[in-house]
């Protein structure tokens, strides 16, 4: 078993920063961003972080819950795409 875990989305803006919720750009997220009004926002790359902070983009989050044994709802991961064994969604998680 891997020690790596996804906690939660996350999503990483070109400077750096890295901002997390429940949900990608839900209602956490865009509070926190609201208080950065001179944050350059454009193209945000969507992904997790683990129990560490590390980022982890969706194919690279996607690698460590399957080799984790971690839940995946596999129905609830497909939704919105036909290949669930490509990207992670938070609607897998949880």
């Amino acid at each position: 078993m891997n020690d790596q875990f996804v906690v939660c989305a996350a999503v990483r803006f070109k400077c750096g920063l890295i901002v997390s919720g429940p949900r990608h750009f839900d209602k956490i997220m865009n509070d926190v961003l609201r208080m950065m009004p001179n944050l350059d926002k454009s193209c945000p790359e969507e992904g997790f972080i683990d129990q560490f902070g590390t980022f982890l983009d969706r194919t690279e989050a996607l690698y460590i819950v399957i080799n984790n044994d971690q839940p995946l709802d596999k129905e609830r991961n497909d939704a919105r795409h036909s290949d669930m064994w490509r990207e992670l969604y938070s609607e897998g998680l949880y």
